[in-house]
């Protein structure tokens, strides 16, 4: 039975896809602690409303009660210092990568070399919240 071979029961599949849509997964907030995670997602991206680019970090939890969440990860990279956060971020995740900025495009290659070097690692993350309410991430282990 197909999906697109027209052997395939698209009423008995509606009514499947129109559940699913009434239906939202509620995860508990995870709060600041320690996590042990893997990065599933590293890349450059744009803010909400596109006037920005930054680097987005997906991490999933693996142990604990929060098995299966993510974390979020997002840095505006319009300042040195934003880029200095990104690529001590990126030294942290042991890649075995030379971590520097020469230009954007070069950058950019490094990004994705690191998110493949990195594919089957595990980390301790440090989870937390600075002093001004935004999200800290740090990591501590390398499993």
């Amino acid at each position: 039975m197909g999906f697109f071979d027209g052997d395939f029961d698209l009423e008995a599949f509606k009514a499947d896809f129109e559940k699913l849509n009434e239906v939202k997964k509620e995860y508990a907030e995870v709060e600041a602690g320690q996590y042990e995670v893997r990065v599933v997602g590293l890349e450059l991206g744009k803010t909400k409303d596109g006037s920005k680019d930054m680097v987005k970090v997906r991490y999933r939890i693996i142990a604990g009660v929060h098995t299966g969440n993510y974390l979020f990860q997002n840095q505006v990279i319009t300042k040195g210092f934003q880029i200095k956060i990104i690529n001590d971020l990126l030294e942290s995740f042991e890649s075995g990568l030379e971590i520097k900025f020469e230009d954007q495009f070069q950058w950019l290659d490094l990004i994705d070399k690191v998110k493949i070097a990195i594919e089957d690692k595990e980390y301790g993350l440090d989870y937390g919240e600075n002093n001004k309410g935004f999200k800290t991430f740090k990591i501590t282990n390398v499993f």
